[in-house]
């Protein structure tokens, strides 16, 4: 049982940073920046890899 309640946590954190990354972009992107500034902000911030931040820009 306690795996299933690991499961749905870690789910559930992941579902958290997926909307907190794509918060962060909106508001940058109404700051004015760039697709390159903020592909470099978020992979510092969240430890992402390029490939992954790439996956959140085109949304």
């Amino acid at each position: 049982m306690c795996t299933v309640a690991q499961g749905l946590m870690e789910k559930g954190r992941t579902e958290q940073i997926t909307k907190d990354i794509l918060i962060s972009i909106s508001r940058y992107r109404k700051l004015g920046l760039d697709n390159e500034t903020i592909r470099n902000i978020i992979i510092e911030d969240y430890q992402l890899d390029e490939q992954e931040i790439d996956t959140f820009l085109c949304k």
